[in-house]
């Protein structure tokens, strides 16, 4: 699924039938319907991403939670969530990596020579729910011209990503990763957006 319609965003939200039980700020999924339909926000593709240096990690490392702040390069998310009244569908991630003593310095690639991140497994949770559990190699591209393209991948079932509450971003490494280690995670999908 590479997009959706304003009209399935609105139907998702409006049934919350992806992430249901939510704890954090409550929408009103009314009045995001209503502002769609009347013309005042439009449902726009949307990507939010991570950068982080992993560098001889093992065991578990949060890339975003609540204490992520907003920097050029590094992160569009602002306190790990979404502002007031936005939700997010996701549709598709991308995990990528790439070895460089800065983090500057990478260049993200999904072709992933670091066994430590590419046998690990990512989590993605928003209060007490789990959105997304996988293999980190899902997204990985071990030879050149082999799929997916640039490490995006579709994702079966989409998730709901819901206003100011912080998202928590893991990774878990099958072994502890090499020096100048950094990884790159982009959530993309449909976002509601002032017009």
């Amino acid at each position: 699924m590479n997009k959706l319609s304003a009209a399935t965003i609105l139907l998702t939200i409006a049934q919350n039938t992806l992430n249901p039980g939510s704890t954090g700020t409550k929408i009103d999924n009314t009045d995001i319907a209503k502002k769609i339909v009347e013309g005042a926000e439009v449902a726009r593709d949307r990507e939010y991403y991570i950068r982080k240096n992993v560098a001889a990690s093992s065991g578990s490392i949060e890339v975003l939670n609540s204490a992520t702040q907003k920097a050029q390069g590094v992160t569009n998310f602002v306190n790990g969530a979404l502002d007031s009244g936005r939700v997010l569908v996701v549709t598709k991630m991308r995990i990528a990596h790439f070895a460089a003593a800065a983090l500057a310095d990478a260049i993200f690639t999904n072709t992933m020579s670091d066994p430590g991140v590419k046998n690990g497994e990512i989590k993605i949770m928003q209060g007490n729910k789990t959105l997304y559990n996988g293999p980190v190699s899902k997204f990985a591209n071990s030879a050149a011209g082999e799929a997916p393209a640039f490490g995006y991948v579709d994702l079966d079932t989409p998730f709901v990503v819901q206003p100011q509450e912080a998202l928590t971003i893991s990774v878990f490494f099958a072994k502890a990763t090499a020096a100048n280690q950094n990884i790159e995670i982009v959530l993309s999908g449909v976002e509601n957006q002032a017009r």
